[in-house]
């Protein structure tokens, strides 16, 4: 009766000897293979639907600022179609405005602002460098705008998170060094920096989510 034998290829690498046998693949010599346990989660994952943010910070109107802007870098990316409703769409993407807020971020004295040394032709005052009390008054030169978003992407079919992080930025803007009446002109002009600035940032962290996002996929 003849021996089985079992078939051995002898490959060289490197000065090493691996061993393959015809009935088995070793992977420890440079080959390898990959099962349906590697396969990407995001495959099939071409619609997604994309409902307001939801807004857990004190301001008002970030989360339709960031999800404009979330859904306008996601369409330049062409890889997924927004869909209007959840039922046509393969993933969910859930947007959590933490943290959309302006902190003073410094002072300086009323007397070091531009027009208070000379008449100012606009016609508003300047309080005294020094009043009668002896302090000086301060006045608001620089805010900080935070906003802060969580980002989770749920596949639809099967709840599984394919995405989840939280996106910050920080940055200083200048206040209105006018002064006057009420500070009415002086708070229309802040406002109206720090809607500016807020979507700016809000542009800049939707694309790093969705630049991640396609990373990802």
């Amino acid at each position: 009766m003849k021996k089985k034998r079992l078939t051995k290829v002898l490959v060289k690498k490197g000065g090493a000897q691996c061993v393959f046998f015809s009935i088995l693949l070793m992977t420890g010599c440079g080959y390898g293979f990959r099962t349906s346990q590697f396969q990407n989660p995001w495959k099939g994952v071409r619609h997604l639907y994309v409902p307001v943010f939801k807004n857990k910070s004190m301001g008002t109107g970030a989360e339709i600022t960031l999800t404009d802007a979330f859904i306008k870098e996601v369409n330049s990316t062409g890889k997924w179609k927004i869909v209007g409703s959840r039922e046509k769409a393969d993933a969910e993407v859930l947007g959590i405005v933490l943290d959309s807020s302006s902190l003073i971020a410094s002072k300086t004295s009323a007397g070091n602002l531009p027009g208070c040394e000379t008449v100012d032709p606009s016609g508003v005052t300047c309080p005294d460098e020094e009043p009668a009390g002896g302090s000086k008054t301060l006045v608001v030169d620089q805010y900080t705008a935070n906003l802060m978003v969580q980002m989770d992407v749920v596949k639809i079919e099967n709840s599984d998170v394919l995405y989840s992080k939280i996106f910050r930025r920080s940055e200083n803007y200048s206040a209105s060094n006018r002064k006057g009446a009420g500070g009415s002109t002086n708070t229309l002009i802040n406002d109206s920096r720090e809607k500016t600035l807020f979507e700016t940032m809000s542009g800049s962290l939707m694309n790093e989510a969705v630049l991640m996002m396609v990373q990802a996929f």
